[in-house]
């Protein structure tokens, strides 16, 4: 072991990784909806299979949303223990963003590929 950290000061540099990890998601989440929406009309002037540029749309937003929670999570529960179900809306919104961002970025792979190929 390089160098030794105690335990909380272990849990406030994860938890503010995490934190990062948010502010970084929801950057790609507004990123992406503004890319696709200004050049959509470009990229792809007759689109097929429009339902999953729709389904990215709507992925993208869903995660922005959810990381966006997350984070009104991080500040409502700062220095509180949350109650259960607290804690079940926080893993359910963290699951949401990052799945949303996932699934979003995999349908404009598929839409991508197949009006470009």
């Amino acid at each position: 072991m390089l160098f030794k950290i105690s335990e909380e000061d272990s849990a406030k540099i994860g938890t503010k990784q995490y934190y990062d990890w948010l502010k970084h998601l929801t950057t790609l989440d507004t990123g992406s909806i503004l890319l696709l929406a200004t050049f959509s009309e470009k990229l792809f002037p007759n689109p097929e299979w429009r339902f999953l540029f729709v389904l990215t749309l709507v992925c993208l937003g869903l995660s922005l949303i959810a990381a966006v929670s997350a984070m009104l999570f991080f500040l409502v529960f700062l220095g509180v223990t949350p109650s259960k179900e607290g804690e079940n809306a926080f893993l359910l919104v963290n699951i949401a963003a990052f799945y949303g961002f996932i699934i979003g970025v995999i349908s404009f792979l598929v839409f991508a590929l197949k009006n470009f190929l």
